[in-house]
């Protein structure tokens, strides 16, 4: 991971996304900071440097856990939602 997040880093400002999506606590705490919990985080936008951030659960928790499921699914309706409404102000 320290070998690779300059990488990502200067990806990430090349291509100026306008929505990430941490899947995990570990790329939500390298992404968002070191102080964030996915389980009572993932769900909420974080707005960082112009780029809107949602944290949500690794696919593999999801897995392991089924109680995660819905959520998970909730957050990604509401990703894509956000996806929509990013596209119709630029349109």
């Amino acid at each position: 991971m320290r070998a690779c997040i300059p990488y990502l880093r200067y990806q990430v400002a090349i291509i100026k996304p306008r929505i990430i999506v941490c899947l995990g606590s570990v790329s939500a705490k390298k992404i968002i900071g070191d102080n964030i919990r996915i389980t009572s985080s993932r769900g909420q936008w974080v707005e960082k440097n112009g780029m809107l951030i949602m944290p949500t659960f690794h696919p593999a928790a999801v897995l392991r856990d089924e109680n995660k499921k819905k959520p998970f699914w909730e957050d990604f309706l509401e990703i894509k939602s956000k996806l929509s409404e990013i596209k119709s102000a630029e349109a």
